[in-house]
């Protein structure tokens, strides 16, 4: 049974901007009877992941955080939300499962969203994924994002299954049951299309926090005119900038 616990990160000092502050609400609508379980700096000792320490003193805090929600399912199962995501409605009728977890739109596993019991086999074996890890190598840093690595890491460990419906489910120990990307994550990343529908629980809103701010001018540009016209945009700029060099 997954516990009725909300854990969510938020590492930084800055005030929730007005995004999160709106679907964090929408977790007290649904969710009334759920525990919110902040992990900041007073719950997780940033200092006992090498890879959050890193990332923390670079202020990439969404990496610290890819760290913190694994650990804090492992240790404590329940249901990790991203800040940015947005609650439609009760996971009341998922918590009888061992887990649940779904894929983005574009076939990635979407970690925004991720209900498990205390010591799921997945979380272990990313917390040793990340143990002993440098976030930053040389002048350099490790900025490959969670869905991609998580993906990977179920391919490379597990059967792969993609079910319909929860009713569908079937417990494997090697294998890893995803949900579609109606369920948790009907939001198109790179524009604005949304397909949510009565399986809907959640819509992650993508704010991409750890894009410098030309990768989300272009993130914008894209969601407005599509891909072509923004890389034409990032060329431009790219030339004008050659010049005044």
């Amino acid at each position: 049974m997954i516990p009725k616990i909300i854990h969510f990160c938020w590492l930084s000092d800055d005030k929730y901007p007005e995004k999160i502050r709106y679907c964090i609400e929408s977790w007290k609508k649904f969710l009334p009877d759920y525990e919110i379980r902040l992990w900041d700096l007073s719950r997780f000792d940033i200092n006992s992941s090498i890879w959050c320490k890193e990332a923390y003193n670079v202020r990439k805090y969404a990496f610290a955080a890819d760290y913190i929600r694994c650990y804090a399912l492992y240790m404590e199962g329940g249901i990790y939300l991203d800040s940015d995501v947005e609650v439609l409605k009760s996971f009341d009728d998922l918590l009888h499962l061992p887990y649940f977890i779904g894929i983005e739109q574009g076939s990635n596993i979407e970690p925004a969203v991720i209900g498990c019991e205390k010591g799921w086999s997945l979380m272990k074996e990313m917390l040793l994924y990340y143990k002993d890890r440098h976030f930053i190598n040389g002048d350099s840093l490790d900025m490959q994002t969670l869905p991609i690595i998580m993906h990977e890491k179920i391919q490379e460990l597990y059967e792969y299954t993609i079910i319909k419906s929860p009713s569908e489910f079937h417990l494997d120990e090697k294998k890893i049951n995803v949900l579609p990307a109606e369920y948790f994550s009907p939001k198109y990343p790179n524009s604005f299309k949304c397909t949510v529908t009565a399986h809907t629980y959640t819509i992650h809103h993508f704010s991409a926090s750890w894009y410098s701010r030309n990768q989300r001018i272009f993130r914008l540009i894209r969601k407005f005119f599509g891909y072509k016209i923004a890389h034409n945009c990032s060329l431009f700029i790219k030339r004008i900038r050659s010049f005044k060099d």
